[in-house]
Protein backbone atom coordinates (compact mmCIF):
# COMPACT_ATOMS: atom_id res chain seq x y z
CA UNK A 1 0.00 0.00 0.00
CA UNK A 2 1.62 3.11 -0.61
CA UNK A 3 2.20 5.40 2.37
CA UNK A 4 0.46 8.16 2.02
CA UNK A 5 0.90 10.04 5.60
CA UNK A 6 3.11 9.10 8.56
CA UNK A 7 2.69 9.92 11.91
CA UNK A 8 5.46 11.38 13.88
CA UNK A 9 4.04 9.35 18.00
CA UNK A 10 5.13 11.13 20.34
CA UNK A 11 5.28 10.30 24.26
CA UNK A 12 2.13 10.53 25.68
CA UNK A 13 1.62 13.54 28.14
CA UNK A 14 0.84 13.43 31.97
CA UNK A 15 -2.86 14.48 31.60
CA UNK A 16 -4.27 16.73 34.61
CA UNK A 17 -7.85 16.35 36.00
CA UNK A 18 -10.13 19.16 36.35
CA UNK A 19 -13.39 19.71 38.38
CA UNK A 20 -15.83 17.91 36.03
CA UNK A 21 -14.37 15.24 35.57
CA UNK A 22 -12.19 16.32 32.28
CA UNK A 23 -8.69 16.36 31.43
CA UNK A 24 -6.49 19.34 29.87
CA UNK A 25 -3.09 19.69 28.95
CA UNK A 26 -1.25 21.87 26.90
CA UNK A 27 0.92 19.96 24.49
CA UNK A 28 4.71 21.15 25.62
CA UNK A 29 6.71 22.31 23.09
CA UNK A 30 10.31 20.29 22.04
CA UNK A 31 12.22 21.57 25.13
CA UNK A 32 9.19 20.67 27.26
CA UNK A 33 7.75 24.26 27.74
CA UNK A 34 4.22 25.55 26.12
CA UNK A 35 5.62 27.92 24.02
CA UNK A 36 4.17 31.49 23.31
CA UNK A 37 2.42 30.55 19.89
CA UNK A 38 1.48 32.17 16.85
CA UNK A 39 -2.20 30.78 17.37
CA UNK A 40 -3.99 28.29 19.88
CA UNK A 41 -5.95 25.00 18.92
CA UNK A 42 -8.39 23.56 21.15
CA UNK A 43 -9.69 19.85 20.74
CA UNK A 44 -13.18 18.13 22.53
CA UNK A 45 -12.27 14.60 22.71
CA UNK A 46 -14.79 11.48 22.69
CA UNK A 47 -15.95 9.99 25.31
CA UNK A 48 -13.69 7.45 26.07
CA UNK A 49 -10.52 9.71 26.17
CA UNK A 50 -7.04 9.06 24.89
CA UNK A 51 -5.51 5.25 25.20
CA UNK A 52 -7.72 4.48 23.07
CA UNK A 53 -5.38 3.20 20.48
CA UNK A 54 -8.09 4.30 17.99
CA UNK A 55 -10.47 7.29 17.63
CA UNK A 56 -8.94 9.83 20.01
CA UNK A 57 -5.32 8.76 20.13
CA UNK A 58 -5.33 9.26 16.09
CA UNK A 59 -6.86 12.51 16.18
CA UNK A 60 -4.57 13.13 19.27
CA UNK A 61 -1.47 12.63 17.66
CA UNK A 62 -2.17 13.85 14.21
CA UNK A 63 -2.95 17.35 15.93
CA UNK A 64 -0.37 17.44 18.56
CA UNK A 65 2.37 16.73 15.98
CA UNK A 66 0.73 19.64 13.62
CA UNK A 67 0.63 22.07 16.43
CA UNK A 68 4.36 21.03 17.05
CA UNK A 69 5.68 21.65 13.54
CA UNK A 70 3.57 25.32 13.25
CA UNK A 71 4.43 26.14 16.54
CA UNK A 72 0.75 26.20 18.11
CA UNK A 73 -0.45 25.81 21.41
CA UNK A 74 -2.98 22.96 22.04
CA UNK A 75 -5.30 22.52 24.62
CA UNK A 76 -7.54 19.85 24.74
CA UNK A 77 -10.19 18.16 27.68
CA UNK A 78 -11.46 14.55 27.96
CA UNK A 79 -15.43 14.85 28.77
CA UNK A 80 -15.99 11.49 30.62
CA UNK A 81 -20.06 11.82 29.91
CA UNK A 82 -21.88 13.27 26.53
CA UNK A 83 -23.49 15.99 29.21
CA UNK A 84 -19.74 17.24 29.23
CA UNK A 85 -19.47 18.45 25.36
CA UNK A 86 -21.71 21.66 25.62
CA UNK A 87 -19.96 23.15 28.82
CA UNK A 88 -16.46 22.22 27.19
CA UNK A 89 -17.27 24.18 23.93
CA UNK A 90 -18.95 27.10 25.78
CA UNK A 91 -15.81 27.26 27.55
CA UNK A 92 -13.26 26.94 24.48
CA UNK A 93 -15.61 29.70 23.03
CA UNK A 94 -15.75 32.06 25.56
CA UNK A 95 -12.21 32.45 26.36
CA UNK A 96 -11.92 33.58 22.77
CA UNK A 97 -8.75 33.22 21.45
CA UNK A 98 -8.45 29.83 19.76
CA UNK A 99 -8.53 29.71 16.02
CA UNK A 100 -9.97 26.91 15.76
CA UNK A 101 -11.76 24.25 18.42
CA UNK A 102 -12.20 20.46 17.08
CA UNK A 103 -14.99 18.45 18.14
CA UNK A 104 -14.88 14.55 17.21
CA UNK A 105 -17.46 12.36 16.92
CA UNK A 106 -21.29 11.88 15.78
CA UNK A 107 -22.41 12.69 19.50
CA UNK A 108 -20.75 15.68 19.52
CA UNK A 109 -22.89 17.36 16.49
CA UNK A 110 -25.96 18.70 18.71
CA UNK A 111 -23.69 19.72 21.33
CA UNK A 112 -21.49 22.16 18.29
CA UNK A 113 -24.97 22.85 16.72
CA UNK A 114 -26.26 24.29 20.39
CA UNK A 115 -23.01 26.78 20.87
CA UNK A 116 -21.87 27.38 17.18
CA UNK A 117 -24.31 29.61 16.25
CA UNK A 118 -23.70 31.98 19.69
CA UNK A 119 -20.19 32.31 18.35
CA UNK A 120 -19.95 33.33 14.70
CA UNK A 121 -16.58 34.85 14.48
CA UNK A 122 -15.12 31.64 16.16
CA UNK A 123 -14.40 28.50 13.80
CA UNK A 124 -15.23 25.01 14.82
CA UNK A 125 -14.03 21.52 12.98
CA UNK A 126 -16.55 18.65 13.41
CA UNK A 127 -15.65 15.36 12.64
CA UNK A 128 -17.67 12.89 12.08
CA UNK A 129 -21.26 14.70 12.40
CA UNK A 130 -23.32 17.11 10.00
CA UNK A 131 -24.60 20.36 10.99
CA UNK A 132 -25.66 23.56 9.50
CA UNK A 133 -23.80 26.28 10.88
CA UNK A 134 -21.96 28.85 9.22
CA UNK A 135 -18.64 28.75 11.22
CA UNK A 136 -18.67 24.86 11.40
CA UNK A 137 -16.68 22.68 8.91
CA UNK A 138 -17.94 19.15 8.83
CA UNK A 139 -15.31 16.84 7.66
CA UNK A 140 -16.87 13.35 6.83
CA UNK A 141 -15.16 10.49 5.39
CA UNK A 142 -16.61 8.15 3.02
CA UNK A 143 -16.15 4.82 4.92
CA UNK A 144 -17.44 3.06 2.33
CA UNK A 145 -14.50 3.25 0.10
CA UNK A 146 -11.99 2.73 2.93
CA UNK A 147 -13.99 -0.29 3.74
CA UNK A 148 -14.13 -1.56 -0.01
CA UNK A 149 -10.71 -2.01 0.68
CA UNK A 150 -10.80 -3.92 3.60
CA UNK A 151 -13.28 -6.24 1.51
CA UNK A 152 -10.59 -6.49 -0.92
CA UNK A 153 -8.49 -7.46 1.02
CA UNK A 154 -10.36 -9.76 3.50
CA UNK A 155 -12.16 -11.27 0.14
CA UNK A 156 -8.67 -12.75 -1.03
CA UNK A 157 -7.69 -13.78 2.78
CA UNK A 158 -10.62 -15.77 3.93
CA UNK A 159 -10.72 -19.54 3.65
CA UNK A 160 -14.26 -20.13 5.24
CA UNK A 161 -15.84 -17.62 2.88
CA UNK A 162 -17.44 -16.35 5.65
CA UNK A 163 -16.15 -12.72 7.08
CA UNK A 164 -17.48 -10.73 9.95
CA UNK A 165 -18.29 -7.11 10.95
CA UNK A 166 -19.53 -5.52 14.32
CA UNK A 167 -20.92 -1.95 14.23
CA UNK A 168 -21.03 -0.07 17.48
CA UNK A 169 -24.45 0.80 16.22
CA UNK A 170 -27.02 0.56 13.51
CA UNK A 171 -26.49 4.36 11.88
CA UNK A 172 -25.35 6.20 8.93
CA UNK A 173 -21.55 6.02 9.37
CA UNK A 174 -21.38 2.65 10.50
CA UNK A 175 -23.61 1.29 8.18
CA UNK A 176 -21.31 2.84 4.90
CA UNK A 177 -18.51 0.95 6.54
CA UNK A 178 -20.64 -2.62 6.41
CA UNK A 179 -21.64 -1.77 2.60
CA UNK A 180 -18.19 -1.11 1.96
CA UNK A 181 -16.86 -4.09 3.22
CA UNK A 182 -19.74 -6.34 1.64
CA UNK A 183 -19.47 -4.54 -1.73
CA UNK A 184 -15.56 -5.11 -1.99
CA UNK A 185 -16.12 -9.18 -0.50
CA UNK A 186 -17.84 -9.71 -3.14
CA UNK A 187 -15.91 -8.18 -5.83
CA UNK A 188 -13.32 -10.87 -5.10
CA UNK A 189 -16.20 -13.81 -4.66
CA UNK A 190 -19.77 -13.15 -5.02
CA UNK A 191 -20.39 -16.31 -2.43
CA UNK A 192 -18.87 -14.74 0.71
CA UNK A 193 -21.35 -14.00 2.88
CA UNK A 194 -20.95 -10.84 5.69
CA UNK A 195 -22.18 -11.24 8.85
CA UNK A 196 -23.54 -7.42 10.27
CA UNK A 197 -23.97 -7.32 14.20
CA UNK A 198 -24.12 -4.00 16.42
CA UNK A 199 -22.76 -3.71 19.35
CA UNK A 200 -24.83 -0.67 21.02
CA UNK A 201 -21.60 0.83 22.66
CA UNK A 202 -18.33 3.08 21.47
CA UNK A 203 -16.11 1.66 24.53
CA UNK A 204 -17.72 -1.70 25.63
CA UNK A 205 -14.25 -4.20 25.12
CA UNK A 206 -15.48 -7.42 26.42
CA UNK A 207 -19.40 -7.08 24.66
CA UNK A 208 -17.28 -6.67 21.59
CA UNK A 209 -15.33 -9.69 21.98
CA UNK A 210 -18.32 -11.99 22.87
CA UNK A 211 -19.87 -10.71 19.83
CA UNK A 212 -16.65 -11.27 18.04
CA UNK A 213 -16.53 -14.90 19.52
CA UNK A 214 -19.83 -15.72 18.43
CA UNK A 215 -18.87 -14.89 15.10
CA UNK A 216 -15.93 -16.69 14.92
CA UNK A 217 -18.33 -19.58 15.71
CA UNK A 218 -20.95 -19.09 12.73
CA UNK A 219 -17.34 -19.65 10.15
CA UNK A 220 -16.07 -15.81 10.31
CA UNK A 221 -12.66 -16.14 10.02
CA UNK A 222 -12.07 -12.92 9.65
CA UNK A 223 -13.52 -9.85 11.67
CA UNK A 224 -13.61 -6.16 10.70
CA UNK A 225 -14.82 -3.61 13.22
CA UNK A 226 -16.26 -0.07 12.87
CA UNK A 227 -17.07 0.76 17.20
CA UNK A 228 -14.09 2.72 18.00
CA UNK A 229 -12.65 1.80 21.40
CA UNK A 230 -14.80 -1.33 22.08
CA UNK A 231 -13.49 -2.60 18.75
CA UNK A 232 -10.41 -3.67 20.59
CA UNK A 233 -12.51 -6.48 22.14
CA UNK A 234 -11.92 -8.41 18.68
CA UNK A 235 -8.44 -8.13 18.60
CA UNK A 236 -8.60 -9.88 22.03
CA UNK A 237 -10.54 -12.70 20.83
CA UNK A 238 -8.59 -13.38 17.63
CA UNK A 239 -5.09 -13.55 19.95
CA UNK A 240 -7.45 -16.14 22.26
CA UNK A 241 -8.98 -18.49 18.78
CA UNK A 242 -6.48 -17.84 16.50
CA UNK A 243 -8.92 -16.07 13.59
CA UNK A 244 -7.85 -12.87 11.48
CA UNK A 245 -8.60 -9.83 12.76
CA UNK A 246 -8.93 -6.17 11.18
CA UNK A 247 -8.36 -2.83 13.15
CA UNK A 248 -9.96 0.20 12.71
CA UNK A 249 -8.66 3.80 13.31
CA UNK A 250 -6.18 3.50 14.39
CA UNK A 251 -2.74 1.11 14.02
CA UNK A 252 -3.20 -1.94 16.27
CA UNK A 253 -1.43 -4.51 14.81
CA UNK A 254 1.56 -4.54 17.26
CA UNK A 255 -1.55 -5.45 19.71
CA UNK A 256 -2.19 -8.77 18.25
CA UNK A 257 0.54 -9.24 15.46
CA UNK A 258 -0.07 -13.07 14.68
CA UNK A 259 -3.99 -12.32 14.01
CA UNK A 260 -4.68 -8.72 13.40
CA UNK A 261 -2.67 -8.30 9.69
CA UNK A 262 -4.10 -5.12 9.18
CA UNK A 263 -5.72 -1.43 9.90
CA UNK A 264 -7.82 0.39 8.36
CA UNK A 265 -6.92 4.18 8.94
CA UNK A 266 -9.03 7.16 8.39
CA UNK A 267 -6.34 10.15 8.36
CA UNK A 268 -7.69 12.60 10.99
CA UNK A 269 -4.69 15.01 10.40
CA UNK A 270 -5.20 15.43 6.67
CA UNK A 271 -8.19 16.53 7.64
CA UNK A 272 -7.08 18.70 10.96
CA UNK A 273 -4.30 20.29 8.65
CA UNK A 274 -6.38 21.21 6.14
CA UNK A 275 -8.60 22.46 8.97
CA UNK A 276 -5.96 24.79 10.97
CA UNK A 277 -4.67 25.84 8.03
CA UNK A 278 -7.61 27.72 6.45
CA UNK A 279 -8.53 28.66 10.11
CA UNK A 280 -4.94 30.72 9.95
CA UNK A 281 -5.07 31.87 6.62
CA UNK A 282 -8.53 33.08 6.22
CA UNK A 283 -9.62 30.89 4.33
CA UNK A 284 -12.01 29.00 6.87
CA UNK A 285 -15.46 28.59 5.91
CA UNK A 286 -18.29 26.43 6.99
CA UNK A 287 -20.23 23.05 5.50
CA UNK A 288 -19.65 19.51 4.71
CA UNK A 289 -15.93 18.70 4.10
CA UNK A 290 -15.69 15.22 2.10
CA UNK A 291 -12.87 12.54 2.76
CA UNK A 292 -12.06 9.44 1.07
CA UNK A 293 -9.69 7.77 -1.31
CA UNK A 294 -9.35 10.95 -3.97
CA UNK A 295 -8.13 13.37 -0.88
CA UNK A 296 -5.77 10.51 0.01
CA UNK A 297 -7.86 10.72 3.07
CA UNK A 298 -7.06 7.03 4.60
CA UNK A 299 -5.27 4.37 4.27
CA UNK A 300 -4.65 0.54 5.12
CA UNK A 301 -1.55 -0.28 7.47
CA UNK A 302 0.10 -3.38 8.06
CA UNK A 303 2.92 -2.34 9.90
CA UNK A 304 3.61 -4.17 13.11
CA UNK A 305 1.54 -7.33 12.15
CA UNK A 306 3.85 -10.37 11.43
CA UNK A 307 0.77 -11.98 9.03
CA UNK A 308 2.11 -12.11 5.45
CA UNK A 309 0.46 -9.98 2.75
CA UNK A 310 1.25 -11.39 -0.97
CA UNK A 311 2.20 -8.95 -3.73
CA UNK A 312 -1.12 -10.10 -5.72
CA UNK A 313 -3.50 -9.13 -2.76
CA UNK A 314 -1.44 -5.11 -2.49
CA UNK A 315 -2.06 -5.47 -6.16
CA UNK A 316 -6.27 -5.75 -5.67
CA UNK A 317 -6.56 -3.48 -2.93
CA UNK A 318 -4.27 -0.38 -4.86
CA UNK A 319 -6.30 -1.09 -8.27
CA UNK A 320 -9.74 -0.72 -5.79
CA UNK A 321 -7.63 2.69 -4.04
CA UNK A 322 -7.36 4.01 -7.56
CA UNK A 323 -10.41 3.20 -9.36
CA UNK A 324 -12.31 4.55 -6.41
CA UNK A 325 -10.09 7.48 -6.58
CA UNK A 326 -10.72 8.14 -10.35
CA UNK A 327 -14.28 7.07 -9.76
CA UNK A 328 -14.28 3.67 -12.06
CA UNK A 329 -15.43 2.04 -9.44
CA UNK A 330 -18.97 3.42 -7.82
CA UNK A 331 -18.70 1.90 -3.93
CA UNK A 332 -22.25 1.47 -2.34
CA UNK A 333 -23.59 3.44 0.60
CA UNK A 334 -25.94 0.33 1.95
CA UNK A 335 -26.05 -2.92 1.98
CA UNK A 336 -29.30 -2.85 0.73
CA UNK A 337 -27.70 -1.67 -2.58
CA UNK A 338 -25.67 -4.63 -2.98
CA UNK A 339 -28.39 -6.89 -2.66
CA UNK A 340 -30.49 -5.35 -5.47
Amino acid sequence: MKKIFALVLALVMVLGLTACGSKNQKAPSSDGSVSNSAGKIAVVFATGGLGDKTYNDSLYYGVKSICETMDLEFDYSEPMDAAEYEPLLRGYADAGDYDLIISLGFSQGTSVESVAPNYPDQNFMLIDAEVDCDNVACYAWRENELSYMVGVMAGMMTKTNIIGFIAAFDIYNCNMNAAGLTAGAKSVDPEIEVLVEYLQSWDDIAACKELAISMHNQGADIIYHAASTAGLGILEAGKELGFYTIGYDGNVNADAPETNFASAIRLFPVAAQHAINSALDGTFQGGVVSMGCAEKACEIQTEGSTVDISQEIWDAVNAAEDGIANGSISVPLTREEIQD
